[in-house]
Parts: C-alpha cells; sequence; structure tokens
C-alpha cells in the first residue's frame, strides 16, 4: 500500500512552495501599498528581489503582473465587495493578478483575501502546467467564449484547476474540501451565474475528481 500512497502524497503538494512563495510576494505588495489611491503596477519576482522568475524543480519558470486598484464602495456582480480578484495566464505565460479593494475596508478584508490570492494562484499554475508543460490546450473552445459558467466550470483543464485551487484554499481555512466548494458554488447561485441543478451536477464533478487525485483532502461527511 505504501509504495502506491506516497507517490500520491508528494504529487498532491508537489506545488506548495512555489504557490506560498508568489501569494505571499502579491500579498506583500497589498499590504506596502495600502492607502495608495493610485493603481500599482508590479513585475514579480524582479520587482521585489531583482530575480528574474520564480522556478520549481518540476521545470515551472514563471514570472507575474500585478495590478491593486482601489476605490470606495467596490460594486461588482450586482453587489458591493470588499475585494475583487482576476487572474489568468496570459499569451506571453505570464501569472497576471488583477486586484481591486474597497480602500474602507482594508485591512479588514486581508485574511480573506489572502485565501483567495493563494486559491487563484494555485488554479492558475495548474493551467500553466496544462499548457507550458503538457502543452494540453484547455478546450477546443477558449474559456472566454464558453456560454455560461456552468460550461466553464465543466470543462476538464477547469476542473483540474478549481480543485487544486480549492484544495489550496481549504488548507490555509483549515475547512473541508467540500464546504469551499459549496460556498464557490452558492455565491454562483447568489449572483445568478447557476442553478441548483447545475451547482448539484459540477459539485458531483468536482467532489469525484478530488477524491480520485488527492488523497489526504479532508471532507465533512455531511
Amino acid at each position: 500500500m505504501g509504495s502506491l500512497i506516497i507517490p500520491k502524497l508528494i504529487l498532491e503538494g508537489r506545488y506548495d512552495s512555489i504557490t506560498r512563495k508568489i501569494a505571499n510576494d502579491i500579498f506583500y505588495i497589498v499590504k506596502e501599498t495600502k492607502g495608495n489611491d493610485n493603481v500599482i503596477e508590479a513585475e514579480l519576482p524582479s520587482d521585489l528581489n531583482g530575480e528574474e522568475s520564480y522556478q520549481h524543480e518540476s521545470g515551472i519558470d514563471l514570472t507575474a503582473a500585478i495590478y491593486v486598484a482601489r476605490m470606495e464602495r467596490l460594486y461588482y456582480g450586482g453587489e458591493y465587495k470588499d475585494f475583487y480578484v482576476k487572474s489568468y495566464i496570459d499569451e506571453n505565460d505570464e501569472l497576471v493578478l488583477e486586484i481591486t479593494l474597497d480602500i474602507d475596508k482594508e485591512p479588514q478584508s486581508y485574511e480573506e483575501l489572502f485565501y483567495k490570492i493563494n486559491e487563484d494562484v494555485r488554479h492558475e499554475i495548474e493551467h500553466y502546467t496544462q499548457a507550458v508543460m503538457l502543452s494540453k490546450p484547455h478546450s477546443d473552445k477558449p474559456t472566454a467564449q464558453m456560454d455560461s459558467t456552468y460550461e466553464h466550470h465543466m470543462e476538464p483543464s477547469e476542473v483540474a484547476a478549481l480543485v487544486h485551487g480549492f484544495y489550496r484554499r481549504a488548507k490555509l481555512e483549515k475547512k473541508p474540501i467540500d464546504i469551499v466548494m459549496l460556498d464557490d458554488l452558492n455565491n454562483d447561485i447568489k449572483l445568478g451565474n447557476l442553478t441548483q441543478e447545475e451547482a448539484d451536477k459540477l459539485f458531483h464533478t468536482w467532489i469525484n475528481y478530488s477524491r480520485r487525485r488527492l488523497p489526504q483532502a479532508i471532507y465533512s461527511n455531511k
């Protein structure tokens, strides 16, 4: 049994160190620019320590472009938010995070923002490994052109990226991974992005992926 499980456990946490480093650097930029009304732009890691890129033994060689904007009464997606984060891997294979914060909700929002940054960085590292290291296209249809949140979240490459991001967040928050998944799905239902039926199908798909690929994940057993 040990010979079968040990390699899985090694693979399961193999990107934790690089995720932690990138997320911590991004969060440092946010904290250090608190109160600044200008849009902050940073190229990481070079702007912090002069290094050219984040590197990992797996072959990851990644840079990150960070944009931090602040405003009063941040309104997005039909509701007021403490912050909003958009992340993606761009055409140059660079990790991009665009962070918008409600300036009046700092630093109260920082704990939740820290979890979100970690989730998104791990999510995008999964996409990076798919597209750059494994040369796998995300889909025959670009995710930006997909017709719905459900179609996007059900696409195989997105399932992998979402679940690994949820797992990173679950470990930091010390929550069962299924609870993190349900929180995300319930928010999309609230925003009108998913029906309950679609959310149920996504949850089933995500849980199945997690049980196959993440043997150390903790579940609520509800």
